[in-house]
């Protein structure tokens, strides 16, 4: 051992000259992959400004290309309907008043526009929706082009202040013409740029972010949104002039601000059908700063890293000193092998005692198949003493293996042969032993390994079973409940499928039948509802499959006990009938929504008496609420007559009058709704007040979107709001507003003109 020593010694001396070698290689090409690393991730910043910008861009775009796509449709309707009257002879002196309130329907419903214009052919205004009475924009380019060009379509004109307002607006126009193309005028709408720049402003996110929106054809700036000063700006659209004039539909740019010195990078992006493009510019310095932080947390690991070297040397001497000690620990450690060696043949003999008593049986095969070994529980499972198993071949006649299906086993498939051909183990395999005298065939679960020796050879084949029968036997049974529970769950699969299919054909028949605008939003609500038992059904079935998957896994895991084949069966029953209260509750849903779809489309126009249809309504409500102590306060005068739809008014006030019943007044035992009507010579004013709980801010923003309920789970399916609003808007041809303070109650105004409007 001594020379052992001085040889480790030497030995030890180069190690840490070799070490010392490695560290510097390793610190030189961390180094180098820091510096990579770096790199890359400034590309990657500088690469993801870029992609914010695009992004922005491209969002952008969408809204504008959404909105000017809006205003031309609506253009083009004004037209349609135009010459679907002149060419019926219908346009008269009463005309310009009724298209005046249709046109100020479509504006209702655009924010962006300013206002609607129907011009002649000599300039002079028909109908807008701008508070004048005459006006000629004869002069006007846009008007212009459409009369002196029969080819043209849309025309979008410059920026130009409006003649009413003096706001800076842009004109979208096509041409009106009669049967033979002669021009007849056109239909006009001004853009306000208002509420595009408070969307520009929403996208900026921060003071160094810059949006603009300009012209193609001289690229003029139309709109801008930033917090910069004007000389912290220059003129970036040089940035964008030569890829547009090239041709690009987008693309990206940087270029540098004189007046400042700083570096911009953005994006552009031209509209598809209009001639505007927008750009969104980012301050570089502000795209790389989370790089330059990274660089200085990347320079501050390097010295941590050198820092790191210096104790690396300092360990590897201490490995020296240790190498040292080592030697002569290995001296005890061969003292304390031999002892451990003893140990263990007394382990293996505890362990041949084990086997005796295990309940799994155990059976050892030498190269040839014969046994050489045997535990008491082998010979309880095969019918043979351990005397009389002892020497015997794994081919023999005093038993017979069977499989699954109940045949014998092939020779070569016994589980020792398999393993004696293949040198493979051989993994939870069944098999049936008709054992010698008994007419039971015992079932046990066989698992099969060879032992290899030093050389590569076979030593022998230890096999171990232990008994699954009455596992076996569950198991069958329950294979024959899954087959017939299968068939239960197809065929309330196939009930639950045609009430589906029945849905979407009534649905169909009531879109076509367009007599009510609320209709679409029952069909919204119906499938809603058609949720909660088609997800019951859904999951009932997929607990059952799993129920099946877990049975079968005990089964084959020999795990299974009575208790759990009991609770699957308990389970199972439970899931079947819920899949059939399931179905039968679609069912039902449906055919209710069929009748109610049969008294919507029964209501017609007429003129009525408003203080007598709010009696009628308040009148049908009462039985609901005679069990509670609110007060249902009407307070309409007489003397309001509209001629409109008796019909959608009750049903907003029914709705607007349990939303205030269920929400408002929830948690209190008495409250006041009051209801109260105005009116003047074109329009009635209808208000639903109560004295409740009132809504928070943030509810108040969502009230009139489609299942949005604070009563989730308990009833409410958040669509009354919404189709109210529906109604007053498309029905009625007004509207619905609501206000509210928290702890005070809550307001719904109903506005409608006397005179509902006849369908465009």
């Amino acid at each position: 051992m001594p020379r052992a020593n001085k040889s480790v010694v030497r030995s030890s001396a180069g190690m840490a000259s070799f070490q010392y070698l490695w560290v510097i290689l390793v610190v030189a090409g961390i180094l180098a992959l820091l510096a990579h690393q770096l790199k890359q991730s400034y590309d990657s910043a500088l690469n993801a400004g870029y992609e914010d910008a695009s992004n922005q861009v491209w969002a952008l775009n969408g809204y504008l290309d959404m909105t000017l796509q809006h205003v031309k449709g609506d253009l083009e309707l004004v037209r349609t309907e135009l010459a679907r009257e002149t060419s019926a002879q219908q346009w008269s002196s009463a005309r310009p008043e009724g298209w005046q309130n249709s046109l100020q329907v479509l504006k209702n419903g655009a924010s962006e526009i300013d206002s609607l214009w129907i011009i002649d052919a000599r300039g002079d205004m028909i109908a807008t929706t701008a508070p004048t009475t005459q006006l000629n924009i004869a002069d006007r380019l846009h008007f212009q082009r459409l009369r002196d060009n029969p080819n043209a379509g849309l025309v979008v004109s410059k920026v130009i202040s409006s003649r009413v307002n003096g706001a800076n607006t842009i004109a979208i126009a096509i041409a009106r013409r009669d049967s033979s193309g002669k021009f007849d005028g056109i239909i006009s709408a001004l853009i306000d740029f208002a509420n595009i720049q408070k969307v520009f402003a929403a996208f900026t996110g921060n003071s160094t972010t810059t949006i603009t929106l300009r012209s193609i054809d001289d690229h003029a700036l139309i709109l801008r949104q930033s917090l910069l000063p004007d000389s912290a700006m220059d003129n970036p659209d040089r940035a964008y002039r030569t890829q547009i004039e090239a041709g690009q539909k987008s693309g990206n740019a940087s270029y540098r601000v004189a007046s400042t010195g700083k570096e911009r990078i953005g994006s552009f992006r031209i509209l598809d059908e209009f001639p505007f493009y927008v750009t969104v510019d980012l301050e570089r310095d502000k795209v790389l700063a989370a790089w330059r932080r990274e660089a200085l947390i990347t320079g501050l690991a390097a010295l941590i890293l050198l820092a790191s070297l210096v104790f690396v040397f300092y360990r590897i001497r201490l490995e020296q000193i240790k190498q040292r000690e080592m030697v002569r620990r290995l001296e005890a450690a061969f003292s304390e092998q031999r002892q451990q060696n003893q140990t263990l043949a007394e382990t293996e003999d505890s362990h041949r005692q084990l086997l005796q008593r295990l309940q799994v049986g155990i059976v050892v095969h030498g190269p040839d198949s014969t046994i050489r070994f045997s535990n008491p529980r082998a010979s309880e499972l095969l019918g043979l003493s351990e005397d009389q198993m002892r020497g015997k071949a794994a081919i023999d006649p005093a038993w017979c293996f069977l499989n699954e299906a109940g045949a014998p086993f092939r020779v070569e498939d016994y589980p020792v042969s398999r393993v004696i051909n293949t040198g493979l183990p051989m993994e939870e395999c069944i098999l049936g032993i008709n054992r010698p005298g008994g007419d039971e065939i015992a079932w046990v679960l066989v698992n099969a390994f060879p032992e290899i020796d030093r050389n590569g050879q076979l030593k022998e084949v230890v096999v171990n079973f232990h008994d699954v029968t009455e596992r076996k036997l569950a198991r069958d049974e329950l294979l024959h409940q899954r087959t017939h529970l299968a068939e239960l769950v197809q065929d309330r699969t196939l009930e639950l499928s045609r009430a589906l299919e029945l849905v979407r054909r009534t649905q169909d028949d009531l879109v076509q039948a367009e007599k009510l605008a609320s209709l679409g939003s029952m069909v919204a609500g119906l499938s809603h509802e058609l949720n909660t038992p088609l997800g019951n059904t859904l999951l009932a079935a997929s607990t059952l499959e799993n129920l099946f998957k877990g049975i079968n896994e005990m089964t084959q895991m020999g795990n299974l006990k009575r208790t759990s084949f009991d609770e699957f069966l308990e389970s199972g029953t439970e899931m079947s009938n819920l899949i059939f209260r399931s179905s039968q509750r679609a069912a039902d849903m449906v055919s209710s929504f069929k009748q109610v779809a049969v008294d919507q489309t029964s209501e017609q126009r007429r003129s009525f008496e408003l203080s007598d249809i709010v009696r009628d309504n308040l009148s049908a409500l009462m039985p609901r609420f005679k069990m509670v102590r609110f007060v249902l306060d009407n307070a309409v005068p007489a003397g309001i007559v509209c001629n409109s739809y008796p019909g959608p008014l009750g049903q907003i006030l029914t709705n607007l009058i349990q939303n205030a019943v269920v929400h408002g007044l929830a948690e209190r035992s008495d409250g006041t709704i009051t209801i109260s009507a105005e009116c003047d010579a074109q329009l009635v004013k209808v208000i639903i007040q109560d004295d409740g709980l009132g809504m928070a801010p943030s509810v108040m923003t969502h009230i009139f979107d489609p299942f949005f309920t604070t009563k989730m789970g308990m009833g409410g399916s958040g669509l009354g709001l919404s189709i109210s609003r529906r109604i007053a808007t498309s029905v009625l041809g007004g509207d619905l507003k609501a206000d509210s303070t928290p702890g005070q109650g809550s307001a719904f105004t109903l506005i409608f003109p006397k005179v509902a409007p006849f369908p465009i």
